[in-house]
């Protein structure tokens, strides 16, 4: 056998480095519930479908929930914030 490396042969090794580096990551997936959040306008002229896209997401969380979770009985929980500048627009 040749130990002349060649363009396939370096990446096969890449590409099996990169899977054995990125294994470890893969085997500690994230515990705990599955956060979910949404862009939705609570002010302006969105105001109005806002706060309904709101309840819709928190009605859909808790059927999910409800139902036993989802991937491996993960519950899904939600947080809405308000975030803004704190500056009326000019």
């Amino acid at each position: 056998m040749s130990l002349l490396i060649n363009r396939r042969r370096f990446m096969a090794g890449t590409a099996a480095g990169a899977t054995l580096m990125a294994s470890p990551a893969i085997l500690r997936a994230q515990a705990g519930p599955i956060r979910i959040g949404t862009l939705t306008p609570l002010t302006g002229s969105g105001g109005l479908y806002g706060p309904v896209m709101a309840n819709v997401v928190k009605a859909v969380a808790d059927e999910v929930n409800a139902a036993g979770g989802l991937i491996s009985s993960r519950k899904m929980t939600r947080r809405m914030r308000k975030r803004g500048s704190g500056r009326p627009a000019s």
